[in-house]
């Protein structure tokens, strides 16, 4: 939806970061970024880090480098609210835009049959 497209509007900066407020408490596994209007503007690095009231937040939970299209993030399961993604590496001309977030939940857990 281009009415919700966010962009940094400018070459991408170490230190842009994009936030998400969950609406309660949620374990999370991993986030899918998407940059289908314009592919190229993917986060070059970044960095998630999660918090459960905005204002303290855990150490990275994933670093890595973003692809072109969709990036996935995967992390081991953690508990939050607030999910900040920050980018860690500066283009020179590039912005870095998401049109859309997916948070992923983690998997269900398999149960053996009689147990």
């Amino acid at each position: 939806n281009s009415e919700t497209r966010w962009s940094t509007g400018r070459a991408a900066q170490a230190g842009d970061w994009f936030e998400i407020e969950l609406p309660g408490m949620t374990t999370i596994a991993g986030l899918r970024l998407r940059n289908s209007q314009i592919p190229e503007e993917f986060p070059f690095g970044y960095e998630v880090r999660l918090s459960v009231n905005g204002q303290q937040w855990s150490a990275p939970v994933a670093e890595g480098h973003g692809t072109i299209g969709i990036t996935e993030i995967a992390f081991a399961p953690a508990p939050a609210r607030f999910i900040r993604i920050t980018n860690t590496k500066y283009h020179r001309k590039t912005p870095w835009s998401i049109d859309g977030v997916e948070v992923l939940l983690p998997a269900p857990r398999a149960t053996v049959a009689g147990q």
